[in-house]
């Protein structure tokens, strides 16, 4: 049995540093979350460029437009799915 991609694109913990990534769809909607994410710019429809992964520190920087870098363990930046924009 394959697995099935979602059709919203691609976790964020699975981007390789240096992509800029669209945020499409936050998976975990509790209130902190959600609150968090507002807080540092993550938010869907905007762009968030990964600057670093960690792996043996299980975490991952990123920065979304016009704010600080965030980092995100590689758990929390699961909770969100981003597409590659458009080129051109």
């Amino acid at each position: 049995q394959g697995r099935v991609k979602d059709s919203a694109g691609q976790r964020l913990s699975e981007c390789d540093p240096g992509a800029t990534v669209r945020i499409e769809r936050l998976l975990d909607q509790s209130r902190d979350f959600l609150q968090f994410a507002e807080a540092h710019g993550l938010r869907p429809g905007h762009e968030v460029t990964i600057e670093e992964r960690d792996e043996p520190g299980d975490a991952m920087r990123i920065r979304a437009s016009s704010h600080e870098p965030v980092t995100l363990g590689m758990a929390a930046a699961g909770r969100f799915l981003v597409a590659y924009p458009p080129t051109g």
